[in-house]
């Protein structure tokens, strides 16, 4: 199970990967942090919807 972290400014409509840490703060995965970083350079070039997983969040 996983959790997801809503993206800030220009990707705000979307939900990057996360996983609680041992400290139990949710923090961005490998995938969620490369996903979220290609988001941004996409919405800042004005192309495409910014990719990502889309889906509804949640907490594991």
């Amino acid at each position: 199970m996983y959790a997801e972290i809503r993206g800030e400014g220009n990707v705000s409509n979307q939900w990057f990967r996360a996983l609680k840490n041992s400290s139990g703060l949710y923090e961005l995965t490998v995938k969620g942090k490369r996903d979220m970083e290609n988001a941004i350079n996409a919405a800042n070039s004005g192309g495409g919807d910014g990719g990502g997983d889309g889906g509804g969040g949640g907490c594991g």
